[in-house]
């Protein structure tokens, strides 16, 4: 089996038909608390955020909560595998 035939599709779209129930600030405060992320890690997800919406269209107010929450997961192992020695 060629692995390339399981993944050649792209997925572009993460739009869900359910709202969310919080807002974006308030998922953010949410995660914040409950997670324990540290600053760095909100900033380069917002930052990854801003990179998204920069090339594409498809952020809507029904999946921002599920990007942000991957971007989050992205720069928070990012962050912790490449230590910068602040």
């Amino acid at each position: 089996m060629d692995i390339l035939k399981l993944y050649s599709k792209k997925v572009f779209n993460f739009d869900i038909n359910i709202s969310p129930r919080l807002n974006l600030l308030d998922y953010i405060d949410r995660l914040f608390k409950i997670g324990k992320f540290s600053n760095s890690e909100i900033i380069v997800s917002i930052i990854y955020i801003e990179r998204i919406k920069s090339i594409s269209n498809n952020l809507t107010k029904n999946n921002i909560n599920l990007i942000f929450a991957l971007s989050l997961m992205i720069s928070e192992k990012w962050l912790n595998e490449y230590d910068l020695d602040f």
